[in-house]
Parts: structure tokens; C-alpha cells; sequence
């Protein structure tokens, strides 16, 4: 039997694909469900800031594997089969500036990378067990009155 080296390995921005494509495609959903919700153009409930905490091996390696950059991109509605590697580098440096991500279709919403984007290296968050050794992620969306929208949880395994 043959098989090709794409049919073993699939391409991604980093160095783990676990890293990238599975918080990429996640940070991507969150947008989709902003969306479906009609939360981004609604006046009293519109998604004004984005916040992102890493939990597991996401938080502990996060930065090495470029699970930082991938969920940047997936925020500003990249998706890992379609993303331009030669436009990353100045995408990931206009949201470190500006301190938002502006999705296509989406309105501005604030994002600073130094602040919104937390590798979260303990067990519990707002009371769920984040098992160390489980890659999970989640993101809480909220309105510009400070309430709480969306609080999503994915865990990948």
C-alpha cells in the first residue's frame, strides 16, 4: 500500500497541527456563533470585546507552537485551508497595534494581545475542571455594557 506524504501529515502555521488548526477552526466557530446569534450588529447585546484563555498543553506550549498566531488569525476569520502564510506576519502585527480583530462581515472588536489572550496554567476556570493533559480553550465574548454573551468551551483532544 501507498500513501502520500499528504495523505499522513496536514499543513499548518505551526509546528503542532494540534495547536493550530484545532484553536484556528475553533476561534472560527466563536465567529460563526456571534453571527447565528445576531450578536454583532444588535445594539444592547452586540459582542463588543473578545476575550481567550488557553487552559492544558495549549497554555504551556501555546507560544512555541504558534497557537497564539493561529487563534489571532482564526479571530480575524482565517481559515487553516485557506490562509495566505505571506500575509500572517503583517495580519498578526495590525491586531498587536490596534488591539482588535475585524472579522469580514464582523464590526471591530477589541482584542489586546497582551490582555485578551490568556495562557491559563490551572486546573479549574469559573468552576470546570480543565484537565492538564486535555488542549482546551475559552472564550468569552462580551457586550458593550460588560455583560457576559457567549462563554464557549472547547476541549481538543
Amino acid at each position: 500500500m501507498f500513501l502520500s506524504v499528504f495523505e499522513l501529515f496536514k499543513i499548518g502555521i505551526g509546528p503542532s497541527s494540534s495547536h493550530t488548526m484545532g484553536p484556528m477552526t475553533a476561534a472560527n466557530m466563536f465567529l460563526q456563533e456571534i453571527i447565528a446569534k445576531d450578536l454583532s450588529c444588535s445594539s444592547h447585546m452586540r459582542v463588543s470585546h473578545i476575550r481567550v484563555y488557553l487552559h492544558g498543553s495549549l497554555a504551556f506550549t501555546g507560544v512555541g507552537h504558534a497557537t497564539d498566531k493561529a487563534i489571532i488569525l482564526g479571530l480575524l476569520g482565517e481559515k487553516v485551508s485557506t490562509v495566505d502564510p505571506n500575509n500572517m506576519g503583517m495580519l498578526l502585527e495590525k491586531v498587536k497595534h490596534e488591539k482588535k480583530v475585524q472579522p469580514i462581515g464582523h464590526p471591530a472588536y477589541h482584542f489586546d494581545l497582551q490582555n485578551d489572550l490568556i495562557f491559563e496554567q490551572k486546573k479549574f476556570y469559573l468552576g470546570m475542571l480543565m484537565v492538564l493533559h486535555l488542549k482546551g480553550l475559552i472564550v468569552t465574548e462580551t457586550s458593550s455594557y460588560g455583560e457576559f454573551i457567549i462563554l464557549s468551551v472547547v476541549v481538543l483532544w
